[in-house]
């Protein structure tokens, strides 16, 4: 139903262009996002979730580990989708057997992975050493202590790393403990999302605000920032009309101060908005 509403707005739709679905990890194996809804990975089930149209489906997560999961990147490959590794318990081994496959991206790196442990062979070690799999950083400082986001950008390089916001659902919501539709609870403070038992559900800041934090609490250059923010999400995606300024490209932009206040946006060309 979601897919369905989202290609029915995009048919008449001005403004900021939303690129393709994610599929965020419909097939975890790490135990705290295991729920009764999960189920096998069949090229079935996937037709189902994308109503049968790929033709705008980006990227698709699925643990290593999971069931079938060689087969399922397969054919997620073979409708020109990106697999994505993530939610996930697989070894190193497996993660570079999923890249062999053509996995290659990393949901939120760190967040949503098995802890590291020195003597195990664990996900995120595989994703640090496989270089055909694009590192997603949530660059807030609190979600990824600065000094692991410093450390992956140094193994990977900077040019297989970008930076993500980890907004939500819940993003949006005012300070204060929110009641949901379904009864449950959300506590929103300090820019993030929090279940009543102190459990991070996601971030609350929008993408101006994470990128400040990516330079003043993470301590990246404004130069790194931009590389990790605009240039490297739409090379990883392999979207070649946008995330610099160059001859050739959309003059999408958005115009900010030294502080990523946005002063202006302009979309192909035409003004959207101007600060006052």
């Amino acid at each position: 139903d979601s897919v369905r509403t989202i290609r029915k707005v995009h048919e008449n739709y001005r403004g900021a262009e939303p690129l393709k679905f994610h599929f965020e990890h419909p097939f975890p194996t790490l135990d705290r996002y295991l729920h009764a809804g999960v189920k096998p990975a069949t090229p079935e089930l996937a037709d189902f979730i994308v109503d049968g149209d790929y033709s705008d489906v980006g990227i698709f997560g699925i643990a290593p580990d999971y069931e079938n999961a060689i087969e399922f990147i397969d054919y997620l490959v073979s409708k020109g989708v990106d697999p994505e590794d993530g939610y996930t318990n697989a070894t190193a081994e497996e993660t570079k057997i999923a890249a062999d496959h053509g996995m290659n991206q990393a949901s939120h790196l760190y967040n949503g992975y098995k802890t590291m442990h020195h003597r195990a062979s664990d996900p995120c070690v595989g994703v640090l050493l496989e270089d055909r799999i694009n590192a997603q950083l949530t660059m807030d400082g609190y979600h990824v202590n600065p000094s692991w986001i410093k450390l992956t950008i140094k193994a990977k390089g900077i040019d297989r790393c970008y930076g993500i916001t980890d907004l939500s659902g819940y993003s949006g919501l005012p300070d204060g403990k929110n009641v949901m539709d379904d009864g449950s609870i959300i506590d929103t403070h300090d820019g993030y999302n929090w279940r009543p038992d102190g459990h991070l559900r996601s971030g609350n800041m929008v993408a101006n605000e994470i990128i400040r934090c990516a330079r003043d609490v993470v301590g990246l250059t404004m130069e790194e920032v931009g590389q990790l923010y605009f240039e490297n999400p739409a090379r990883c995606l392999r979207l070649t009309d946008r995330g610099k300024i160059e001859v050739g490209r959309r003059s999408d932009l958005v115009l900010m101060d030294h502080d990523y206040k946005v002063l202006k946006t302009i979309i192909g060309g035409e003004v959207y908005y101007e600060a006052d």
